[in-house]
């Protein structure tokens, strides 16, 4: 019982704490992608996600806007929603494995598996409202990119091989 909590806890600790430190964070400010007008705005309404006007089947349907968006925060949100979904998966998986394991010979006691089994049902559901709640972040994260405000200096090229100098200011979305 002691090792299947314990194998939960390192789970845990491993795909929540350590996934964002493997990336290093670039600095956005000399790079931004020029072009957006592909991307649409995406709505939840009662748990489902329309990306512009299309209903979609589920969260994963967004990784292509999200990775076409390019930006740091929602790449590292979504892919940590990536990662609790599979822990949620993984966690799912310890009740049947030590039920086959309790069959295969080994000790097996019902009051163990039925902890074992209440422990993994609390772990799932858990994971999948940490997980939503980084769905959440990365969606909000992305519509706020799509309408962030631009301001600097353009250079603009001129018919007589020079340059004009000013000052830009975009808002997309």
């Amino acid at each position: 019982m002691k090792l299947f909590l314990g194998i939960g806890f390192v789970l845990f600790f491993a795909f929540v704490s350590l996934d964002g430190q493997a990336q290093q964070r670039r600095d956005s400010s000399f790079y931004e992608p020029l072009q957006r007008l592909g991307l649409k705005p995406i709505v939840i309404t009662n748990g489902r996600y329309y990306y512009g006007e299309l209903r979609l089947k589920n969260a994963n349907s967004l990784e292509i806007p999200f990775y076409e968006m390019n930006d740091f925060e929602v790449n590292r949100r979504y892919k940590k929603y990536k990662n609790l979904n599979t822990a949620r998966m993984i966690v799912g998986f310890i009740p049947t494995i030590y039920f086959l394991y309790g069959i295969g010979g080994g000790n097996f006691s019902n009051r163990t598996y039925w902890s074992v089994f209440s422990v993994g049902i609390a772990s799932q559901i858990g994971f999948g409202l940490l997980a939503d709640y980084e769905m959440k972040g990365a969606v909000k994260a992305f519509n706020l990119g799509l309408a962030r405000n631009r301001v600097g200096l353009v250079a603009q090229p001129l018919p007589n091989q020079s340059l004009a100098w000013g000052v830009g200011f975009s808002r997309s979305f």
